[in-house]
């Protein structure tokens, strides 16, 4: 028969064992975080090295290419879940907000001057046209019905335009359309290969990302401000894990930032297109 005090010792033993169990778990859990995070800045530190002597066109076309993976990832990740073929609360969410950083976040822990606030007058001048073949496009198309109903409208014979209730943002260098209303139509325009947006005074303006370069960066595991090393939230609601991808596009756009001349290479760029 077990007495009350070897019971004791025993129960004692046993939450000891399993609270050493779980410091061990613990350790190796943060020494393969650690793995990971060096793996990814690894990852974007040989990625730009390697990219550092191409020239801005080569630059801005390899970024292209980075977005319009993404870009398919996010239609193909869409439109594959079954839970949005009836329309999935915030299934859409692909805004920069979203993925990278949330723009409505201090600079600092000294300011209160956000990041929206930054950019606020740093907007680029000029008309430019954008087609969706030479562009990436930040799109979730989140209802199989309505996109089924777009795809056969656009092609070579009706060229996708922009609609009223479209609702997008550019943010040069990144060669992004963040799209934030109207995401099946565009789906179906980058899907069909066809149409373009039309950017200036009267239109879609286009805002000058540089002045974040000179404030934060991408590592491994998300956006960082250089001041203090802390890390940039992403916008709370969002469901998209971080993907290096993304930090990758953004330090090409520092890249691209960098050369003299890129605005008119990124408009030349587009033009190819046309």
């Amino acid at each position: 028969m077990i007495r009350i005090h070897e019971l004791k010792r025993w129960c004692v033993e046993r939450v000891m064992d399993t609270s050493t169990a779980w410091d061990i778990r613990h350790q190796r859990e943060a020494i393969e975080q650690q793995h990971i995070q060096s793996r990814h800045n690894h990852f974007i530190a040989s990625a730009l090295n390697n990219c550092k002597d191409l020239g801005t066109h080569s630059l801005i076309a390899l970024a292209v290419a980075q977005a319009q993976e993404l870009q398919n990832g996010l239609i193909l990740g869409s439109v594959m879940r079954a839970q949005h073929e009836k329309g999935h609360p915030g299934s859409h969410l692909n805004d920069f907000d979203d993925v990278l950083m949330y723009r409505g976040a201090t600079m600092d822990a000294d300011s209160k001057l956000s990041f929206y606030d930054l950019l606020q007058d740093h907007e680029i001048q000029g008309s430019f046209r954008i087609p969706l073949s030479r562009h990436g496009v930040s799109v979730g198309p989140w209802n199989i019905a309505n996109l089924n109903k777009a795809l056969p409208l656009y092609g070579a014979e009706r060229p996708w335009q922009k609609q009223s209730d479209h609702q997008f943002h550019v943010l040069w260098p990144i060669p992004v359309i963040w799209v934030t209303a109207g995401n099946h139509s565009f789906a179906a325009g980058v899907l069909n290969k066809t149409g373009y947006i039309d950017c200036g005074a009267d239109e879609v303006l286009i805002t000058d990302l540089t002045p974040l370069y000179e404030r934060v960066y991408c590592d491994g595991s998300g956006v960082r401000r250089f001041k203090d090393e802390s890390q940039v939230e992403r916008l709370t609601r969002s469901h998209i894990p971080w993907d290096i991808r993304w930090g990758v596009l953004f330090e090409l756009g520092r890249l691209i930032s960098r050369r003299k001349g890129w605005l008119g290479e990124m408009d030349a760029w587009c033009r190819a297109g046309l």
